[in-house]
């Protein structure tokens, strides 16, 4: 059966969990992105887009715990793409197959990158997050391909970031070697890309964002 896009982006969920009462029953600590507690930068023009894998699962709750606070390294992502299933903060388990979780509202950084070349830093570019092991058993779903393929989609239209600027995590970070993610969950940047790329020569999407359709 072919997919329908179209009614996929009808279907994607967007989370803010920055706010106060978000159904995941967790707000993102404030101090993971407000450039007025000291500990991130002040988002400055937004000229880059970063894949980042976890390397873990039950990341909404890491964060939601303050566990990158209490470990002492203040990382944080802009976008956080679960699993089909994700554990709220109740316990209950939820259906997340349509869903990414906002973990920073519009106009604010986190640190998602560490050293890296050129003028890639936290300040000038969104970090997303693929939750994965990325060992062999634990990888990147089809749903969180289409998930990121639409989310990126819609953000590099309206931040005019461009395809050339999108990276990963394990090509930019220095020294080489680094880090590894995504690929080391074997991250299929071809499949993502012909994904970005039929969204974008869907009509029917570019009018339900509010975009115009491509040429």
């Amino acid at each position: 059966m072919t997919l329908d896009l179209y009614a996929e982006a009808q279907a994607l969920k967007v989370v803010d969990v920055w706010q106060e009462g978000n159904e995941t029953g967790w707000v993102t600590p404030r101090v993971l992105y407000d450039p007025a507690l000291k500990m991130v930068p002040a988002l400055q023009r937004v000229q880059f887009w970063a894949d980042h894998g976890t390397v873990g699962t039950n990341t909404l709750r890491f964060w939601g715990e303050h566990g990158s606070i209490n470990n002492g390294t203040w990382t944080l992502a802009n976008y956080l793409i679960p699993k089909e299933q994700t554990q709220y903060a109740d316990g209950s388990l939820h259906d997340t197959t349509h869903t990414i979780f906002k973990m920073v509202p519009d106009g604010y950084a986190c640190n998602h990158l560490g050293a890296c070349i050129g003028p890639i830093w936290n300040g000038n570019t969104i970090g997303v997050e693929y939750e994965s092991l990325q060992n062999g058993t634990h990888d990147i779903s089809e749903p969180q391909y289409l998930k990121g393929a639409l989310v990126y989609a819609h953000d590099a239209h309206a931040l005019n970031i461009p395809d050339w600027f999108r990276v990963t995590h394990g090509l930019v970070a220095i020294p080489w070697g680094r880090r590894s993610d995504p690929w080391a969950g074997k991250f299929r940047i071809g499949h993502s890309w012909a994904l970005i790329e039929a969204i974008r020569q869907d009509p029917r999407i570019s009018a339900l964002w509010g975009f115009q359709a491509a040429n």
